[in-house]
């Protein structure tokens, strides 16, 4: 992205970080996301941890200042889930969770068509995917 600048990786596995570091021209990289979520340097945090470790790192990131893009799910429960984002927002930072098809075409369709009423009165939107093509 134009104007991003990578900080430092982090994996548990220290040698993924390493790799990763390599990968992407990284200079530093860890075993402890915490070293990301503490860094001075780092403004934003992109949380792909295993999915029970979201809401303590975005808590923690709302503590040390740091904006969160999180894959999805944000946390494993609706409490911790509410916490998370209270403490985002009361910090006055953003939080955006990674959901695959948010830009799918497809997707923005078929929301325009539910916004513009296209549909009648949408109480409810399932829907079944496939990337076969």
């Amino acid at each position: 992205a134009p104007n991003v600048k990578p900080v430092i990786v982090s994996n548990p596995t220290v040698s993924k970080a390493e790799a990763a570091a390599k990968q992407y021209g990284v200079d530093r990289f860890s075993s402890d996301a915490m070293d990301v979520i503490t860094d001075p340097e780092v403004d934003a945090v992109w949380i792909c941890s295993p999915s029970q470790f979201h809401a303590d790192q975005i808590k923690a990131c709302a503590a040390n200042g740091k904006h969160v893009f999180c894959e999805k799910p944000i946390a494993t429960d609706l409490a911790e889930t509410v916490e998370a984002i209270n403490e985002m927002n009361e910090a006055g930072l953003k939080l955006m969770t990674g959901l695959q098809r948010r830009f799918d075409q497809n997707f923005i369709r078929v929301k325009k068509a539910i916004i513009d009423k296209e549909v009648g009165d949408t109480i409810m939107v399932r829907c079944c995917c496939s990337n076969l093509l």
